[in-house]
């Protein structure tokens, strides 16, 4: 742990890997990975909470990073608001793929 407060927690990680990719075509491809993770949230107030969250996956095939920053804002004992914005990026895409993809998401959710 970076940061082990009572608003702000920040988490790091990382391990060796084996990546196994199966294709389309029926082939697949394995090649030695490093993961890397980054978890970081942040509590404004008794209502509102951010998260960053990110994921490194990188290998002799290609490089994929993932990061999602979001925003929940808390409606009532059980209800929440989050608003989260996603980015994927591959360093060597497959043939006809774009390198970036983004995702933009208002999600209501519910506590158990």
């Amino acid at each position: 742990r970076a940061v082990l407060g009572e608003k702000t927690n920040w988490t790091l990680e990382a391990a060796p890997g084996l990546r196994r990719d199966e294709l389309a075509s029926g082939t697949t491809e394995e090649s030695f990975s490093v993961r890397g993770a980054s978890r970081f949230s942040h509590v404004f107030n008794e209502n509102v909470s951010f998260s960053n969250d990110t994921t490194m996956n990188y290998a002799d095939i290609s490089t994929q990073i993932v990061n999602t920053a979001a925003l929940t804002a808390k409606l009532s004992e059980k209800l929440s608001a989050r608003g989260s914005f996603e980015v994927r990026n591959e360093s060597d895409p497959l043939p006809g793929l774009e390198a970036t993809d983004t995702a933009t998401r208002l999600s209501l959710v519910y506590g158990f």
